[in-house]
């Protein structure tokens, strides 16, 4: 399933969440920059579909994962930087259990 949640109007970013809940990788969410010039944004990524609760995992671009809070609407609030003309990605996963 795929979620796109800012329309493109080539005045900021625009973006789109791809879902799985049943893999590993839960999210893939692609954010795309066409201005001039690079942008820093703090960015309300929906996890609802994804089937993650309370936390999540999250790599940008293949970065080591950080654990991220979950808000009561499963939305995880990111603060995203996006090179000029161009993209950037975030993976989301489960967080590790404690054995």
């Amino acid at each position: 399933m795929a979620i796109q949640w800012r329309r493109p109007d080539g005045r900021d970013w625009d973006g789109i969440l791809h879902v799985n809940p049943r893999g590993q990788e839960k999210g893939l969410a692609f954010f795309y920059n066409p201005l001039p010039e690079d942008i820093t944004r703090e960015i309300r990524v929906p996890l609802y579909y994804t089937g993650l609760f309370e936390t999540a995992r999250v790599s940008v671009e293949g970065a080591a994962p950080t654990t991220v809070p979950l808000d009561r609407s499963e939305t995880a609030t990111l603060k995203v930087s996006i090179p000029a003309l161009k993209r950037t990605w975030l993976l989301s996963t489960a967080p590790a259990r404690a054995l």
